[in-house]
């Protein structure tokens, strides 16, 4: 795609696929069995942001580039910065696609947690030496027809009527059982990254015209909106119903449901489909892979590195990565409250005319390290609340370091002047 020729039904089947992964399905179900229909909350926050994403499309549109592009050529470091703080971002979603492809093995073949990770990782460092490209289209496919699945379950297990007030006890079951800074941290971290993501705003950016851009984006949230209560419909229904195993690990409780309707895991038909949500596990993964290794190759300065050697530092860190122990979608809001942590004040300095001195470049330099630190440090000291404490310290740090090498850039200058 190199012009603008989507129409509004291309940009919002676009913006679906970008959103509707591994992390959104296999998460939703992970939380259900603990949070109830609340598992759903940062699914329907991606379709709000969506929604909020119309109102900014015209303004995308018109700018012609993603909002990042705003640092190129304003300052090498802070775009820099902004790549590795990208590879960053998205190991923490590959190691999310490594999450949901490990939980398919362990329900498919048994494996323990140590061998579901070395052959995850194994797998899609082997599919990205592939290069699949178009066959990421394939992978999307599999996705789909495990929601189909999902569809089955519900209304095999009379969750018909569960479906249809879903969105109302998604409300009541988070009053229930987060807290309001979980609630609002999801929800504002996730509407802000679906609204600043460059991966988004391609799509908007590729509209025929600036009215196909803002009817994308609203069809795309309604469609969202629509299918983000489904994986934990099917997990609740399923429970009412009694047909979920006390044993079974919460990240495969998605896997299971959806080989239920054709027997389960030990029948051929449902061996056959877990394997094919396996690709799909895989794909994602390779692709997210892909582009990490790819950014942090430019971050980096890796330019004679193997890219063999790369993809391995990728799969090794998404690894690390995953043994966190925080769920798939916990682990997706932390990633995301980090980057936007970071991304903060150099935004603004640069949407306010500063962004072109090493202020910015260091600013974002102290907002990651003091954020990614509190967010480490957060668990050990009893903060529940390490998202948004960690977002807060790195916003802070960030404008106090981009006030004081300012000011030191000031005196300086008058300094040489005299």
């Amino acid at each position: 795609m190199n012009k603008r020729s989507l129409r509004p039904w291309n940009v919002a089947i676009l913006l679906v696929s970008a959103s509707y992964g591994i992390g959104f399905v296999f998460g939703t179900g992970e939380l259900a069995r603990t949070v109830g229909m609340a598992s759903s909350l940062y699914a329907a926050a991606t379709g709000i942001g969506m929604l909020f994403l119309a109102v900014a499309a015209g303004t995308f549109w018109r700018l012609g580039t993603p909002i990042w592009g705003l640092f190129r050529g304003k300052n090498a470091a802070l775009e820099s910065g902004v790549a590795l703080l990208s590879s960053v971002w998205l190991l923490g979603i590959f190691s999310v696609q490594l999450q949901g492809a490990a939980a398919v093995l362990g329900l498919n073949f048994g494996l323990t947690p140590v061998w579901q990770y070395a052959i995850a990782g194994l797998l899609v460092w082997g599919l990205g030496r592939l290069r699949p490209g178009r066959l990421g289209a394939v992978f999307s496919v599999f996705l789909a027809a495990a929601s189909a699945s999902l569809v089955v379950v519900i209304v095999l297990n009379n969750g018909i009527g569960l479906y249809g007030r879903s969105l109302a006890l998604l409300a009541t079951d988070a009053a229930r059982y987060l807290s309001v800074s979980d609630i609002g941290v999801t929800m504002l971290s996730t509407i802000a990254l679906v609204v600043l993501g460059a991966d988004y705003q391609q799509f908007v950016i590729l509209a025929r015209s600036q009215r196909a851009a803002v009817l994308g984006c609203v069809l795309a949230g309604v469609l969202v909106m629509l299918i983000s209560t489904l994986p934990s419909t099917a997990v609740l229904a399923a429970m009412q119903a009694g047909h979920l195993p006390d044993g079974l690990a919460a990240k495969e409780t998605i896997p299971f449901l959806v080989v239920e309707p054709f027997g389960g895991s030990h029948t051929g038909v449902g061996k056959g489909i877990l394997c094919a949500l396996l690709l799909a596990a895989l794909g994602s993964g390779a692709a997210v892979a892909m582009a990490a290794a790819h950014a942090m190759r430019q971050a980096l300065s890796w330019h004679r590195a193997p890219d063999g050697v790369v993809s391995l530092a990728v799969v090794l860190g998404g690894i690390g990565i995953a043994q966190i122990g925080t769920s798939m979608v916990g682990l997706i809001v932390s990633i995301n409250t980090l980057f936007l942590a970071t991304v903060a004040v150099p935004l603004v300095a640069t949407l306010l005319g500063y962004g072109g001195g090493r202020s910015t470049a260091w600013a974002m330099g102290a907002s990651f390290v003091s954020a990614l630190t509190m967010l480490c440090e957060s668990p050990l000291l009893g903060w529940h609340a390490s998202a948004w404490v960690s977002a807060l310290v790195g916003i802070a740090w960030g404008a106090l370091v981009l006030v004081g090498v300012a000011l030191y850039e000031a005196r300086a200058d008058v300094a040489s002047a005299a």
